[in-house]
């Protein structure tokens, strides 16, 4: 059974974990941030001593974490919408509050209707590196994680700058938990997005425009990268606003993003309330 690092909700407030199947084993954040830092990915194999709980799950994200998104990575979905291919990657950023965990509600905001998916394979950073070169750059990566970088498209494009539309508080989601990358490679794995049953998304990470390694390279050329930072590294074709006619979420919708080899991230879609 494969085994993560996890953060719920317990009844002292946010706590880390380890996560076998529905299963979490407390464990401590320190716990988390050594075996990330390790660079080997290595995390707890078996069941710890703590007995087990079942709780609301978090967005596996530590304090302080960077949550980097890489825009136009997938050749198809380049062309989808109509852009060119880039030659460099496209890089925004996500705020912590806009991510939900696994089996929580993405939130359709109270300002827009065009409210899409993006399934998407994240990197959880454990060793931390600056200016770090591709062949080396997998040995800075604790773990993966899935990712829905749920998009307000019209906010999105009110200017060239993506920002607004892609950090609207619960709008996107994280998780279920950091899975070790080891010595697995994933980048042929089949990445999917099925939207209350239908597969909208479906695409080998091998489609990407820019590897895992190359992403790493690019970011620390301009920042240290940290443990705990997140890298969400493109979504396939098949995005709601591209469909003809659009395909945009709605409450009662559910989302899950899944990958080859690793259990599924699942959200249902509920209306923003007035506060």
């Amino acid at each position: 059974m494969l085994t993560g690092f996890c953060r719920y909700q317990s009844d002292d407030g946010p706590a880390w974990g380890v996560l076998q199947g529905d299963v979490i084993y407390p464990c401590s954040m320190a716990d988390v941030s050594a075996a990330l830092n390790s660079g080997s990915g290595d995390l707890p194999a078996g069941t710890p001593d703590q007995p087990g709980v079942h709780a609301p799950l978090l967005p596996p994200l530590l304090p302080g974490a960077r949550i980097f998104c890489v825009g136009l990575n997938f050749g198809k979905h380049v062309l989808e919408t109509g852009l060119g291919m880039p030659e460099h990657p496209v890089i925004f950023t996500r705020f912590a509050d806009s991510l939900v965990g696994h089996n929580q509600p993405m939130l359709r905001p109270l300002e827009s209707r065009e409210f899409d998916y993006e399934g998407e394979v994240a990197l959880v950073i454990g060793k931390p590196g600056r200016r770090i070169a591709e062949a080396d750059a997998m040995k800075h990566v604790a773990g993966y994680t899935l990712a829905n970088d749920g998009s307000v498209r019209d906010w999105q494009f009110h200017t060239h700058q993506f920002l607004p539309g892609k950090t609207f508080t619960a709008s996107g989601a994280l998780g279920p938990a950091i899975w070790p990358a080891g010595e697995t490679d994933i980048t042929s794995a089949q990445l999917e997005t099925i939207v209350s049953g239908e597969t909208l998304q479906s695409a080998p990470l091998s489609d990407m425009i820019f590897s895992f390694e190359r992403l790493i390279a690019y970011l620390s050329g301009f920042t240290t990268l940290q443990t705990g930072d997140v890298i969400l590294t493109g979504t396939p074709d098949g995005v709601g606003f591209k469909r003809e006619p659009n395909r945009y979420l709605v409450p009662g919708d559910t989302v899950e993003v899944r990958l080859t080899g690793f259990p599924g991230l699942f959200n249902p879609v509920e209306d923003e309330q007035p506060v």
